[in-house]
């Protein structure tokens, strides 16, 4: 089983054999032209919000427009949209979070400000040759796998630029599916957030 996390799923697309390995850069290329596009004609930010119960959130993100971008980990999420609704957010939850902290990005990831890009995301999609997969995929968008990847694989790609990336559904998918996890790439961002969705499961990084 493969998944990834934000552009981490065009990898496990790739791994998975939907594409083969020049199709993956290519969607990797254009995905990310698209979204600094969005980024240049938007003001977007992002903040990650530690230990603030989830009603909260989203009492604050109806309150300011905003949305849950990242459900990483219990009690670990961030919140995406227009840079002064986020910026008000955090005073909001003052004393609510243990911890908030304004993202050092571009702009307003997995958030409507992104539509343009999944829209020309969706169009570009349409001319890759995606083959049928070679194990099963758990996708951002539904915190979980579906039965047939290749049907839905452009509207799962797509969606995912504007949509919460349901991350810690995916992990626990993965844990109920296969016996350990392995992180592939640099750093041990998914172990450490793995050992806090069950820090029982093996989970192991592997630089490569």
């Amino acid at each position: 089983m493969a998944g990834g996390l934000s552009l981490g799923e065009v990898t496990a697309v790739t791994a998975a054999g939907m594409v083969d390995f020049e199709h993956g850069l290519k969607m990797v290329a254009r995905r990310g032209e698209l979204m600094d596009e969005c980024c240049r004609r938007t003001r977007g930010a992002m903040l990650a919000v530690i230990g603030a119960p989830d009603e909260a959130l989203e009492e604050v993100c109806r309150n300011h427009g905003i949305q849950v971008a990242n459900f990483n980990c219990p009690g670990q999420r961030i919140l995406s949209g227009e840079k002064n609704a986020v910026e008000a957010a955090a005073k909001d939850l003052e004393g609510v979070a243990m911890k908030t902290q304004l993202l050092e990005v571009a702009g307003a990831y997995h958030s409507p400000l992104m539509l343009e890009a999944a829209e020309a995301f969706r169009e570009f999609l349409t001319d890759i040759p995606f083959g049928a997969p070679k194990m099963p995929l758990v996708h951002n968008v539904l915190g979980g796998s579906c039965e047939d990847s290749r049907a839905q694989i452009v509207d799962l790609l797509s969606r995912q630029i504007v949509s919460p990336v349901r991350w810690e559904d995916c992990a626990r998918a993965m844990m109920g599916a296969v016996d350990a996890l392995w992180e592939l790439g640099p750093g041990h961002v998914l172990c450490g957030l793995a050992r806090r969705i069950d820090r029982r499961f093996p989970a192991q990084a592997s630089d490569l």
